[in-house]
Parts: structure tokens; sequence; C-alpha cells
């Protein structure tokens, strides 16, 4: 990913807003988790680069160190969950509308900084956005705003 395209996504979300809290980050980061378990396994490089990509999204990498052992300790422990089992944490702990919009395109902005959003990847958001009860057409728009970056 080129600085410029990083600009244009962390651009975007700033128009979405702020994460606004350790809640909001812990379930952007369960949500980037699950997007990279959708191959089968979350390798440690993987969290290192969701941390590094989020915390260059959100301009602030003094967390950096903090967000990277949170992340290794949600990997180590997210196999003994099913997908659709994060799916319905996500949405039970998060009830704002607003917050779920925000924590669903800013998943979509670390997986777009990664340079991709393969179809499984796409898929599992869809579906995270359904759980959220978002209209899958505003899904695909939130989703689809970083395809440009």
């Amino acid at each position: 990913m080129t600085a410029r395209s990083l600009d244009l996504i962390r651009d975007a979300l700033v128009e979405i807003g702020p994460l606004g809290g350790v809640e909001m980050l812990d379930a952007v980061a369960t949500t980037c988790l699950l997007l990279a378990s959708a191959d089968g396994a979350v390798s440690e490089a993987e969290t290192v680069r969701i941390a590094t990509t989020l915390m260059a999204l959100t301009g602030t990498t003094e967390d950096l160190t903090l967000v990277q052992a949170a992340l290794a300790t949600l990997g180590r422990q997210f196999g003994a969950r099913t997908t659709e089992e994060h799916i319905q944490d996500l949405a039970a702990r998060l009830h704002d509308p607003a917050q779920r919009r925000r924590a669903l395109s800013y998943a979509a902005g670390v997986a777009y900084a990664d340079d991709h959003l393969g179809e499984e990847e796409e898929a599992l958001l869809m579906r995270l956005a359904q759980a959220f009860g978002i209209r899958s057409q505003e899904a695909a728009g939130l989703i689809g705003q970083f395809r440009k970056a």
C-alpha cells in the first residue's frame, strides 16, 4: 500500500469519525482478526500488520505495543469460538448504529490498506453488517468506499 493510498483511506475514515475508545478499538480489532481468519488461520505476522495498519489509520501510534499485545492475545483465543459466535458477540457489544457503521468501515479500511479485500472477507463483512442491522446497499457502500484508495 502506498502512503498516498493510506492517506486516502485515513481521510475517508476521518469523515466517518474517530473510533472513540477501547471498546471500539477492540471491536474493530476483533473484526480485523475475523477477516484475517477467513483463510483458516491468523499468523503472528498478520496480527502485527493489523495492529500497525490500524494505528496508522487512526493516527495513534503511541499505543502500538499495547494494541499488538491485545491482538496477539485475541488471536491465541480466537479459535475457541466460531465465526458466527464472534459476529453475534460484536453485535451484542455494539448497540449504537453509528458505532456499528464505524466499526464496519474501519475494518474494511484496514483490509483495503492491506492491498485487497477478498470475496471471503467481503462476504464476512456483509454478514457482520446484517447482524448489525445495516441494510445491504448501505453496507456495500461503507465497505466499497475504499476500493479507489
